[in-house]
């Protein structure tokens, strides 16, 4: 029946009942659409707290997901240069360096170098006192077992002194992310442990290989393990550890390298909204089938906080997640272990609560699943409602005395029979406008409720129907984004500053990531590395690429400036980790202190572009080795040329002279090259911009097809 017809008819059947009728079923109404306002505005309110909450839990997850991938990186590149050192032996400089124990840190006769107070480092006693730790960033220190002296471990020292390289790079280039409290390693045959920044105050009886976190590692069934909370034992805080077995090539256990994250910053990144922080809780859980009839055991808490301070060798005993009734505890933990993200009604205390999880990926050696768990009491969503209810209620009521008075008896009822009779068409109308107010407010999960059977139906079906493919799109476009800004941070946030060398650099993804890298690194004897690199494709495939690909040129390159053999290496273990098809190509050029001799390696990458600015003649640095990732057993080679007195070197990727206008031309290398000449005189910043301008005007509004990474060094 079309809404032309229900129109009609409801009309015809307003005009023929009488009027004493219609007035008794207007006041009816009116009454009925006051109770269904209130439980309308209290179902709302309600699924406000409920988006809210889902939208927090959501949160909490990707960044607790995104730190613990980051930590995990860390502490396995420190594991693999422990075993790299471990079998090429320590530097002379490492065994002839000055070695610093606990005691020194603790009564310094000679004072450990850099020793400064760092307010995140505290020492925790039993009573609750607070007293801020000395420490040195300078130095490691080094603690040998009850009786034994650091002088007999001196190559064992060398060896994991070694490692304060890639654990100072790790604290120090990780912006606007949760840092290790500390970095540390221990030596299975001897028992010597490192802790980078070094300080005092560890026990006579500490041995690190009957600590948790020693043991957590050599028993993982994946690369690294993480422990539950457990006391530190310099400190006495609450702390949370990754740590990684390191094996020789023959199998034996050489040791084990980790880091420790305070308890209190895992906490800070769960803090709730103040509108909720009263009436909530944030925790960490993990669901096992095995827990039987408990609920989920509680990994981190605000309350474990609270044991701080102590006895180091006194365990933590975590805690199970407790409804008031325990078979809800079981259901929930059976839940959480089935699904990955839900929201359950408890009570807790008498009260109703509603809590919502959502799971982190497993680490390898995590039994169950370890989720983020957050609960709001209903009281909060229930006070605002029953405010709101009231104010209706006395709102609408006062109407009603009003309009009975004023209008009178017939005036009602025609009213109030208009209102039943238009009812049927008035509410479906009103169904879909409040669920695209909904939508638009940013309730994904709103639909429209409508069964007439006529045109209104089939336009609230096409309505519901669009709903969920725009929550997909938005989920996507969310994730993508906080990819792209994690990608962003990798970059350089500035150019080294070299004497007599201007440097200027830039990088313009295709997509929200990319696979184009370039890099500034001081390597070995204080040369300057200056790198350029292109994953195959673009897109989230060549940004995790890219992005293993610089975690192990960080790892490499500041070891030495040899340049065939710091790309060995780097190629080797990209090789075993690429899927077939995907490479890297790389241009890697190294800067002499003082000299204008220059050294590079180019790994399949394009020739950087060199203009004399006396002679006006271009030349290119070129090479001839394959790129990265593809055969792991390359050796690559290195190039070496005197660089003229003034002169402009550009290196870039492939996305500039390959980008095409509307009829399908390349932007091609001599246009780049007449971009160079007459922007020359100017900054390295003036050249890289006019190159990045003129190519987005050649492609005159085309989409960009590659991403453009762009270095530019003028000298003189």
């Amino acid at each position: 029946m079309s809404i032309r017809t229900k129109l009609f008819l409801t009309l015809l059947v307003f005009s023929m009942l009488p009027l004493l009728i219609a007035g008794l079923l207007s006041r009816e109404n009116v009454r009925a659409a006051r109770d269904e306002l209130s439980d309308e505005t209290r179902a709302r309110i309600e699924q406000i707290a409920d988006d809210t909450r889902r939208h927090l839990v959501e949160k909490y997850a990707a960044i607790l997901e995104r730190d613990r991938a980051l930590i995990e990186i860390d502490v396995l590149a420190a594991a693999n240069a422990l075993r790299r050192i471990d079998s090429v032996g320590p530097s002379d400089e490492a065994l002839a360096a000055q070695l610093y124990t606990d005691d020194d840190f603790d009564d310094p006769v000679d004072p450990p170098p850099g020793l400064m107070p760092d307010p995140t480092m505290q020492r925790i006693e039993a009573d609750g006192t607070r007293t801020t730790l000395i420490i040195s960033e300078e130095v490691p220190v080094f603690v040998p077992l009850e009786g034994v002296s650091i002088e007999s471990l001196r190559r064992e020292a060398a060896v994991l002194g070694s490692l304060v390289p890639v654990m100072r790079s790790t604290r120090w280039t990780t912006e606007n992310l949760i840092r290790p409290s500390s970095q540390y390693a221990a030596l299975d045959e001897s028992g010597l442990h490192m802790s980078w920044p070094g300080k005092g105050n560890y026990p006579e009886e500490y041995d690190p290989r009957i600590r948790a976190w020693y043991q957590a590692a050599i028993n993982a069934l994946g690369p690294v393990a993480w422990t539950p909370p457990v006391i530190d034992a310099p400190t006495g805080q609450v702390r949370l550890t990754c740590a990684a077995p390191v094996y020789r090539d023959d199998g034996e256990l050489l040791g084990v390298a980790a880091a420790d994250i305070a308890l209190t910053e895992i906490l800070k990144e769960l803090s709730l909204p103040d509108v909720f922080r009263e009436n909530s809780q944030a925790l960490i859980v993990n669901a096992s089938p095995s827990q039987g009839n408990l609920g989920p055991q509680i990994l981190a808490k605000a309350g474990y906080d609270e044991l701080a301070g102590r006895q180091w060798n006194s365990p933590i005993h975590l805690g199970y997640f407790e409804a008031d009734d325990p078979a809800a505890s079981a259901d929930l933990t059976q839940r959480m272990h089935a699904e990955e993200q839900g929201s359950i009604k408890l009570n807790i205390d008498g009260a109703p609560w509603v809590w919502t999880w959502e799971r982190l990926r497993s680490s390898a050696d995590m039994r169950g699943s370890t989720s983020v768990l957050v609960g709001i009491a209903l009281e909060v969503a229930d006070a605002d409602a029953e405010k709101v209810a009231v104010s209706i209620n006395a709102t609408i009521s006062s109407a009603v005395r009003q309009n009975l008075t004023v209008a009178g008896f017939v005036f009602v009822a025609v009213v109030g029979f208009g209102f039943l009779g238009s009812r049927s068409i008035s509410k479906p109308v009103r169904s879909l406008a409040e669920t695209a107010q909904a939508v638009a407010g940013g309730d994904l999960d709103a639909r429209a409720s409508v069964a007439t059977g006529d045109e209104l139906q089939t336009l609230a079906e096409s309505f519901n129907s669009m709903v969920p493919k725009l929550q997909d799109r938005l989920k996507v476009r969310e994730a993508l984004e906080i990819a792209r800004e994690v990608q962003q941070n990798l970059l350089p946030r500035e150019t080294p500053d070299l004497p007599g060398v201007d440097i200027a650099a830039l990088c313009v993804y295709s997509d929200e990531t990319g696979g184009d890298y370039y890099d500034f690194l001081e390597v070995e004897g204080g040369a300057q590395a200056i790198l350029v690199g292109d994953v195959t494709g673009h897109g989230i495939g060549a940004a995790l690429l890219m992005t293993t690909a610089r975690a192990l040129i960080h790892a490499r390159a500041p070891e030495s400036d040899e340049l065939p053999a710091v790309l060995g290496k780097v190629n080797a273990n990209l090789a075993s980790d690429s899927k077939s098809g995907q490479f890297m190509t790389l241009f890697y050029l190294l800067l002499g202190p003082g000299e204008r001799q220059a050294r590079w390696t180019s790994c399949g990458h394009d020739a950087a572009i060199l203009l004399d600015l006396d002679t006006g003649a271009f030349s290119e640095l070129e090479g001839n080795d394959i790129p990265l990732g593809i055969d792991g057993g390359w050796s690559f080679h290195g190039d070496a040329s005197t660089l003229p007195e003034r002169c402009v070197i550009v290196i870039g990727t492939d996305g500039i002279w390959e980008a095409r206008d509307p009829s399908g031309e390349m932007f091609g290398k001599d246009r780049l090259r007449e971009v160079i000449t007459e922007h020359a005189s100017g900054d390295a910043e003036s050249v890289a911009r006019a190159i990045l301008n003129t190519v987005v005007r050649f492609r005159d509004g085309g989409v960009q097809a590659d991403d453009i990474t762009l270095v530019v060094l003028r000298f003189g």
